[in-house]
């Protein structure tokens, strides 16, 4: 609504000489989110002093522009804010590239792979509603967010050479990138002990080549996740002795290294199809 900031048009003189109305007036003023209203009634109107009635009404308005217009400073500053927090993340490919780089090291093992992974610090935001863009020379990359967060981010040489902008529609700070150590799995129930051994051999190898941050660290163990609504079990048999491990109300079981179990080679049976398997490090 258009502000009707003047409460009456005209010099004074106009103003002296024009009928007064016979019911109150209502001036209304609107600026930002504040409506303001003055009222000015009959018995104003009809008092003999019409100078002192119109020297009301020019202080009327002085007093509510200032008012309005401070409102407006502060709907801006508030919007500016708000613009700042959701502003959308941006961030030049080298940074990413070298936040993944140990998946690259991870990846020379056979029996090992680094899951990508970008998910939002925000409970209300869903993975699936993440989008990843890298904006190259020679177009635009999307990167594809799984709906566990998962991500194949390309890494290439061209593209850390050329160094594009990577853009998401999620607002400055509220991703998390990672990459995971985690073991290749088949869809089968039934694993040789001596391949589970194998692989964490092969993490202890690829931890050792990651440098001097992961200097004393160990793999003892293997985690296996499942699904949480299901019950399982895993069963360790080697022909002389069997063994029975249950996975906890998270759907993980954890399953130890040891190298006499892979040497009578024993078998693993679950119960159900493991979603994941990850070194367990100490």
């Amino acid at each position: 609504m258009t502000p009707l900031v003047p409460l009456w048009l005209g010099s004074p003189l106009s103003f002296l000489t024009r009928h007064r109305p016979t019911r109150p007036i209502f001036i209304e003023a609107q600026k930002g989110s504040i409506t303001f209203y003055a009222t000015i009634v009959d018995r104003i109107l009809k008092a003999p002093c019409f100078v002192m009635t119109y020297i009301v009404a020019l202080l009327c308005r002085c007093l509510l522009l200032p008012l309005l217009w401070l409102d407006c400073s502060f709907a801006l500053a508030e919007t500016s804010a708000l613009a700042a927090a959701n502003a959308p993340t941006q961030a030049r490919y080298a940074s990413l590239y070298h936040a993944l780089e140990p998946g690259l090291i991870i990846a020379r093992y056979d029996r090992l792979f680094a899951r990508q992974r970008i998910v939002s610090r925000r409970t209300d935001v869903l993975p699936s509603q993440i989008e990843v863009r890298i904006m190259a020379n020679a177009g635009v990359i999307l990167v594809k967010v799984a709906a566990d967060g998962s991500v194949n981010f390309p890494m290439n040489q061209a593209l850390l050479t050329e160094n594009p902008l990577v853009q998401s529609n999620q607002a400055k700070g509220s991703l998390s990138l990672s990459a995971t150590m985690e073991i290749k799995l088949g869809q089968t129930k039934v694993l040789a002990y001596s391949d589970i051994y194998e692989s964490a051999r092969q993490a202890q190898q690829a931890i050792a080549a990651l440098g001097p941050a992961m200097a004393g660290r160990n793999v003892r163990s293997i985690e296996f996740e499942f699904d949480p609504n299901l019950e399982t079990r895993a069963e360790i048999s080697d022909g002389v002795a069997e063994e029975l491990l249950l996975a906890d109300k998270q759907g993980f079981l954890i399953l130890r290294i040891d190298e006499a179990l892979a040497k009578r080679k024993a078998q693993v049976t679950f119960s159900n199809l493991p979603i994941a398997a990850r070194p367990h490090i100490d």
